[in-house]
Parts: structure tokens; sequence; C-alpha cells
């Protein structure tokens, strides 16, 4: 018995929505990936950063390319926090964040799509202190350096 191409080209659009109907739960996008390739439909990430200078207000400034979640300060264990939606096909999204406390300025990308995509599911929580930012996973937590100053010639 032979299929016609005609017959396998009219189930691909079926299978197509079945497979982004599996995707959704709830009128929400979950987070399906299969064999390690990113899904369709990111959910929605919330990201938590944490002051975690002692007895320091921190001022927090984060921003993408093309959005900005605003300048907070906050003391001591407070949290600022924003969320966004991850680029659907090419991971390219990067929130980067001005910190800043005394005379001191430092940068932070907070979000890299490549480096965060797996880890940082529907939520990314971050403690910052001195040396850097660290990101929290069950309790574990990853330090990663502030990144490079930056030198312009006038």
């Amino acid at each position: 018995m032979m299929i016609s191409v005609s017959k396998i080209l009219s189930l691909v659009p079926i299978l197509l929505i079945i497979f982004v109907a599996l995707q959704f739960a709830d009128g929400k996008a979950e987070y399906v990936a299969i064999d390690g390739f990113p899904p369709i439909f990111p959910p929605r990430v919330h990201v938590f950063i944490n002051n975690n200078i002692s007895n320091t207000a921190l001022g927090v400034h984060c921003k993408d390319k093309n959005n900005d979640a605003g300048f907070r300060s906050i003391n001591f264990g407070g949290t600022y926090t924003f969320d966004f939606k991850p680029n659907k096909f090419v991971q390219s999204s990067l929130w980067f964040c001005r910190f800043s406390w005394g005379n001191e300025f430092q940068y932070f990308d907070i979000y890299v799509q490549k480096r965060d995509v797996n880890l940082c599911v529907k939520e990314c929580h971050w403690a910052i202190i001195k040396s850097g930012a660290c990101r929290i996973i069950d309790g574990s937590s990853e330090c990663f350096p502030w990144n490079p100053k930056v030198v312009t010639e006038h």
C-alpha cells in the first residue's frame, strides 16, 4: 500500500497544530524543549535581583535594546524585579543592568538567553555582591564577575 505525497503533506499542518497545542496548558505557554532544542513559545521570565551588599542601598537599572525596566533603589535585602518574554526563534534576548552604590558603578548582563534559557526557565534569581552577581538555583549559587569596564577614547 502506497501513501501519496499529498496525503503526507496534508498531515504536516495537523501535526504542527498538535505540537503547538501541546505547549499550552490553561491558556498559557509552557516550556517544552524537544531533544535539547528551545521551545517554540518560551514562557515569560521573571527576574529577581536581591541586594546582598550589606548596609548599602543599591541602585539598579535594567534594560534590553528595546525595553527599559526602570531605575530603582533597593535597600540591603530588598529585591528589584521585572519580567519579559524571551525571543522565540533565535536565542538572542539580552538584558543588562547598571548597579550603583556609594561611588561604585558596575554593569552585568543579567539575562543572556543562550546562557540562561535552560537555567532560568520561568524565574531567574540573582544576588548582588560587591564582586559581581550570583545566580541562585535551588539554594546553590554560581557567581560571575562584573562586565569589563569599557574605556572610550575621546
